[in-house]
């Protein structure tokens, strides 16, 4: 068994192709194995056009990769990041089934939430709050290079954000 946290940074930065040659690695063929998305923020919640980080990354994105508007949908000018569709779009492209790739549609960002991951409009801006950033444990929007220890394709150490 074994447990990958995908998030936008992760998804573009291609963790699932990782996976891939992890899989690989010890002999485990992608098509077999069964693949879980569970709950996170669906793209009914996940407003990236108001969000530091795509306007930072945005434009390298597309450059990267160049289907990422098929997971982007526009509503009242706002463009809104399907993760989930992302993720299973990547899995498929590693060669899993889609029949062993079950996906939880519950959003983690709704204003009611069985998950501590929440959605807040503080003087009408969005705002997320999860359990990291209530214990105040630094995470990758707080200072990633620290985080992670590594460079990303899209935050070299030389530009943390």
């Amino acid at each position: 068994h074994g447990l990958v946290h995908i998030g936008l940074l992760g998804g573009l930065n291609g963790i699932i192709i990782s996976l891939n040659k992890l899989l690989n690695s010890v002999r485990i063929d992608p098509s077999q194995v069964r693949y879980y998305i569970g709950p996170s923020i669906t793209v009914k919640n996940y407003n990236i056009s108001k969000s530091g980080v795509w306007r930072q990354i945005g434009e390298k994105a597309r450059k990267n990769i160049p289907d990422i508007d098929d997971f982007i949908q526009i509503k009242n000018g706002d463009m809104f990041f399907d993760t989930k569709k992302f993720v299973f779009n990547r899995l498929l492209k590693i060669s899993s089934r889609p029949e062993n790739i079950i996906s939880y549609d519950y959003c983690t960002a709704e204003k009611v939430s069985l998950f501590y991951s929440h959605f807040y409009l503080i003087n009408n801006q969005p705002f997320f709050s999860n359990l990291r950033s209530s214990l105040n444990i630094p995470g990758p929007g707080q200072n990633y290079h620290e985080y992670y220890g590594q460079s990303s394709p899209f935050f070299p150490l030389s530009q943390p954000f």
